[in-house]
């Protein structure tokens, strides 16, 4: 069930707005004045707020200019509810926020139809707002896609242009085997060549394999890839800009 908060110091104002409401089937809530408003608001969601404008207190003018800045109430229709019939009352309303103007006395069908026009449109306002949400939801699942894309074309470039330089230093190193002397520096550190160009071509047939890949945070702006292959995880790592 909707509801709907009264602000209004006239108990017999507010006895009638409470019947006006009730009779359209929706809940009613009042305050006093401004302040207990607000407190109310603290502590219950409602879908339409009518506003006097004389209040003890602060007046309904200060009241509207708070509803617009809290986060709860920004889009939640307001009635402004006044004898004031100037222009420039009427100005100030709408420039701070008011939905509706209706003066006093005021006729419970016009301010009923009012109602309920502004609940329709605050229902087709959320129902936009959660449309817009699914899109730019999607549009980041796009976009994700669309990077994952770019990291296996990268990954599968890499691969093509290492892999031809990283053959002939592996060819390189067994000529080399075959002509090394029996220095034990040289050897260790022959080794330990062939030993990084293996690690270097198991890395490369990975970025073949590569399926998909994301980024996880490292240290210092550094950025780990993850690469999905085949199941497993291997980690390439990229300097953020």
């Amino acid at each position: 069930m909707k509801s709907i908060l009264i602000i209004d110091d006239d108990p017999d104002i507010r006895s009638l707005l409470c019947d006006a409401v009730g009779g359209m089937g929706y809940a009613s809530i009042s305050a006093t004045d401004g302040e207990k408003g607000l407190e109310i608001l603290k502590e219950v969601q409602v879908d339409l707020i009518i506003l006097d404008w004389m209040l003890p207190g602060r007046d309904g003018p200060s009241i509207l200019k708070e509803l617009r800045e809290m986060p709860s109430t920004e889009h939640v229709p307001v009635i402004m509810l006044t004898a004031r019939e100037g222009l420039q009352d009427k100005l100030e309303a709408f420039e701070g926020g008011a939905d509706e103007y209706i003066t006093k006395p005021f006729q419970f069908k016009e301010l009923q139809a009012r109602i309920k026009a502004l609940l329709r449109i605050r229902d087709l306002n959320a129902d936009l707002r959660q449309k817009n949400a699914a899109l730019l939801a999607m549009q980041e699942q796009l976009i994700e896609k669309e990077r994952q894309l770019i990291l296996l074309e990268f990954a599968g470039t890499a691969a093509h242009k290492l892999g031809q330089p990283l053959s002939a230093i592996i060819l390189n190193c067994h000529l080399l085997e075959t002509l090394a002397k029996e220095d034990p520096k040289f050897k260790k550190a022959l080794e330990a060549l062939k030993a990084d160009t293996k690690r270097m071509s198991e890395i490369l047939e990975g970025l073949k394999a590569t399926r998909s890949a994301r980024k996880t945070d490292y240290y210092d702006g550094i950025k780990i890839l993850d690469m999905e292959e085949k199941g497993e995880a291997r980690s390439l790592v990229e300097k953020k800009n």
